[in-house]
Parts: structure tokens; sequence; C-alpha cells
């Protein structure tokens, strides 16, 4: 399923480069960004989507093949596994500022479990699709420089 297809149901808000000052509060002490300036971020804001996700809105759902990742914004999201008899436990319960999703985009593996908002929750998305395509930016731009 596409990022696209995935997130139909909610509210699309646009790119982040109107998020970039409130993503990197929240992300600025997530390890993978720390380097990271609002600036950074407003050049990466235009490769990522925000959404706002209903109570009850899947984020990500645990099995599926992974090829983006989920900064949220704002809001509450539940994190649920299922045990081997195949009953729904919650593991976590995560706020703003944590990434969700970063190893399955990265490998591709399926997910480790799910990740549905508890109440009305904004999240920016990073497709491995367009980090590829900022990545590919980035090199055209360094070999003008």
């Amino acid at each position: 399923m596409t990022q696209g297809a995935q997130f139909a149901d909610f509210e699309d808000l646009g790119d982040a480069v109107a998020y970039a000052e409130k993503i990197r509060q929240v992300v600025g002490h997530n390890a993978l960004f720390d380097d990271f300036t609002v600036a950074d971020l407003q050049q990466l804001g235009p490769f990522m989507r925000v959404y706002r996700a209903p109570p009850h809105g899947i984020i990500i759902n645990e099995g599926d093949r992974g090829d983006f990742m989920v900064f949220t914004i704002d809001g509450l999201i539940d994190v649920t596994k299922k045990d081997r008899w195949d009953v729904v436990k919650r593991i976590a319960v995560v706020q703003a500022g944590s990434a969700l999703g970063e190893m399955s985009m990265i490998d591709g593996e399926a997910r480790f479990a799910s990740c549905a908002a508890i109440e009305p929750t904004t999240f920016a998305v990073l497709t491995r699709p367009r980090l590829q395509e900022l990545i590919t930016t980035s090199r055209a731009w360094l070999r003008r420089s």
C-alpha cells in the first residue's frame, strides 16, 4: 500500500515546510536528528507530508512492509503488538517528539507493531522514495558546487 493510500482518510495538511520549527522542537532529542537545525528541516520539509489522524486512525499496521517513517508533532499514539495467541497488547503510548517506523523504512521489513492515534494526532511522513529523491537532489547540488 502506498503512503498516499495509507492516509487517504486522514486530513492532509500539506508539506512539512511550515512545520519545520515544531518538528525541530519535537525531534531534537532524537539521536538521529540531534544535529538538524530548523533550516535543515525546512530543506527536508518539501519531501515530507503532514497529516492529522482522528482518534483510532491507524498510522502503522503491524506486519505491513515499511517504506515510510513518522514524526509525531502533537497528540498521542497507541503502540500495540499481537502476542503469540493473536491477542493485542499495548507496548507503549508515545507523545509528540517520537519517530516511528524508521527501521522498517530503512530495511523494508515488516512492521513490528501497530500505531493508532489515541486522540487527534498530527504527524509528518517521510517515505523511502522521497528520501531517495532528497539524496539524489543533494548529490546533484553538491556536484554543481
